[in-house]
């Protein structure tokens, strides 16, 4: 399985992949790797669960059964919201396509409660120019002091990148804040230089940091 995102709840660590079961091109299912998670402890230790049902509750809310498909990157669970929150790379009705997934850019977010028992899906309200099919998510993270309501995400661009041709291949990464509960977008998409893809960001309290003596 290949790690897409991490978040904390009840003090353990929760690291998951990208929720889609690896498929060969006709669309026949090689391994459901990917629908796995691990969670990690304190102590450091490491503990793997079949998140099978979990993902595809989230698949269901979102209208996208097999052959459908929905690829997370972030993923994050709020204490304060008692919620957790899937803010989906990809969301596709159609089989897995190589050329096509690049398209399959989302602007939703699903709120599920702690058992997976309900859950809500909630249209980010981007602006027509930022409801670009080629931008998806790769992270996000709570803004401080919002009580989990607002939050700061990268949408990024890998376009013309099946085949591996560098040449060819564009990646670029995007920042944008909204309000996770009812979509509100508070700062339209910014394009960030460099013309890269980036897939972490988190706010650090520089002032719990002790200074530095001689």
């Amino acid at each position: 399985m290949k790690w897409e995102w991490s978040t904390v709840k009840d003090e353990k660590l929760y690291i998951g992949s990208m929720g889609k079961e690896y498929t060969r091109p006709d669309g026949s299912i090689v391994n459901t790797n990917n629908l796995w998670i691990a969670t990690v402890d304190k102590k450091g230790q490491v503990v793997r669960e079949d998140w099978k049902e979990q993902y595809n509750f989230v698949r269901n809310l979102l209208g996208c059964q097999w052959p459908g498909y929905v690829i997370h990157e972030a993923v994050l669970w709020s204490a304060k919201l008692k919620k957790w929150i899937f803010i989906p790379r990809r969301i596709s009705q159609e089989q897995y396509d190589d050329v096509k997934d690049e398209y399959k850019g989302s602007n939703k977010i699903v709120l599920v409660d702690e058992k997976f028992t309900t859950g809500e899906v909630v249209d980010i309200k981007f602006i027509e120019s930022d409801m670009d099919p080629l931008h998806g998510f790769s992270t996000a993270a709570f803004v401080p002091n919002t009580n989990d309501q607002h939050i700061v995400a990268m949408r990024s661009v890998e376009e013309n990148c099946v085949g591996g041709d560098e040449a060819l291949c564009k990646q670029r990464s995007y920042m944008t804040v909204f309000n996770v509960l009812t979509g509100d977008v508070l700062m339209n998409e910014v394009e960030l230089e460099g013309g890269i893809k980036y897939e972490g960001v988190e706010f650090v309290d520089v002032s719990r940091t002790s200074p530095t003596t001689a």
